[in-house]
């Protein structure tokens, strides 16, 4: 899952991801995400908030 910001600009952009360390225990990667874009969106960078499996869901191997 993502949350994806993307300024209005009409001309392709670059992407910045955005992940936020959960220690692998938590499903909160795209924390923050909404800040970063406010900061880097006038900018023309899109942001991408980036979710995480948590180590809980993800079985080995």
């Amino acid at each position: 899952m993502l949350d994806l910001y993307i300024p209005r600009l009409g001309r392709p952009v670059p992407l910045v991801l955005v992940t936020s360390g959960s220690r692998w225990l938590a499903d909160t990667g795209r924390t923050g995400a909404d800040k970063a874009a406010a900061q880097l969106n006038p900018h023309g960078f899109a942001v991408a908030g980036v979710a995480i499996r948590s180590s809980g869901q993800a079985r080995f191997p």
